[in-house]
């Protein structure tokens, strides 16, 4: 038998069959994670408050040029116009015309004065189709732009990686 403070021969055949235990698993503790590269990480949205307040007066602006010109011409009725947005769409079907047709009795002065009076009404209702039309685009730009404005932007954290893939004689060098 070989005591343990013996110095060993090389003819000993023993084989050291002691096992330790292994150790224990790694535990990962869980962190904040980090982006992965090239990807956003949202952070909560941005409001554009210059396009949100250029959007009110756009579409103040557009409001109070309907409701203004409505009273003002006395158009009946003028109370369509306080509708916001689609108000200019109601009274396209109105009548703008704002000479009444003539009513002497003597067709000699009636017949050409309600021609004349019919094709004033009619440039009238063409210019008021336009303006109706210009009114809805100003009241309809300003509420998107309103609500553009007020919803705003993503506010994202983007990190860019640069890398690259060379070949080399026993392999390939990755760069980032």
């Amino acid at each position: 038998m070989v005591r343990a403070d013996e110095p060993r021969r090389s003819d000993d055949a023993r084989v050291n069959l002691d096992l330790r235990p292994a150790p224990p698993p790694a535990v990962i503790e869980p962190t904040r994670a980090m982006p992965t590269p090239g990807v956003r990480e949202d952070r909560g949205r941005e409001r554009h408050w210059g396009l949100l307040g250029g959007g009110l007066a756009l579409f103040a602006a557009g409001y109070a040029l309907d409701i203004g010109l409505s009273y003002g011409l006395g158009h009946d009725p003028a109370a369509t116009s306080l509708i916001p947005l689609v108000g200019p769409l109601v009274q396209m079907g109105d009548s703008w015309a704002m000479v009444q047709p003539s009513t002497t009795g003597n067709p000699m002065i009636d017949v050409p004065a309600n021609q004349r009076i019919s094709e004033v009404n009619n440039t009238i209702q063409q210019a008021a189709y336009a303006v109706l039309a210009v009114d809805f685009v100003l009241q309809l730009a300003g509420t998107t732009m309103v609500i553009v404005g007020a919803v705003g932007k993503s506010r994202t954290l983007e990190r860019n990686v640069a890398w690259s893939i060379t070949p080399t004689g026993n392999g390939m060098l990755v760069k980032f």
